[in-house]
């Protein structure tokens, strides 16, 4: 009698954890943008299991607006999974899929200014630095030149 009630008692909290991460999945799809972004930061809270949800929707073939939110949730990530989630958002930038790439470069940018110049460095560095030239004027011939300023 005493093994059931123990075993029944270790079974609810994963069944509602399990239900819990099932209906935070289920609002990333929601119509409204605030209740996206609070699932995120919610999910963001979850550690491996929301880090994996997460992942999955910013992966997935959802639309831009849900890979917003699970952005936003693996830019709220903290303590010892945010090397984890700077970690796929880099890989979601290197990504194929042209939204994808969009949305995690745009929360990186975010993430470089938020968090510390450590991540700045490391993201140089598996990224690349992206060189910006100045672009030279065309020249122009004296008798043009002369014509402009009478």
């Amino acid at each position: 009698m005493q093994d059931e009630n123990v075993q029944s008692e270790k079974e609810q909290p994963q069944d509602s954890s399990e239900e819990l991460l099932r209906q935070l999945r289920d609002k990333l799809y929601s119509e409204s943008i605030s209740i996206r972004r609070k699932a995120g930061y919610h999910l963001s809270w979850m550690q491996e299991d929301g880090l994996e949800i997460l992942k999955q929707v910013l992966f997935g073939s959802c639309p831009k607006k849900t890979k917003n939110a699970a952005a936003y949730g693996l830019r709220s990530m903290r303590g010892r999974m945010r090397n984890m989630a700077f970690d796929v958002l880099v890989e979601g930038a290197e990504s194929s899929d042209k939204e994808t790439r969009y949305v995690c470069e745009h929360a990186l940018a975010i993430v470089v200014k938020k968090w510390p110049a450590k991540f700045a460095q490391e993201l140089e560095k598996r990224m690349g630095k992206v060189e910006i030239r100045e672009i030279t004027p065309k020249r122009t011939s004296r008798k043009n030149a002369r014509r402009r300023v009478r």
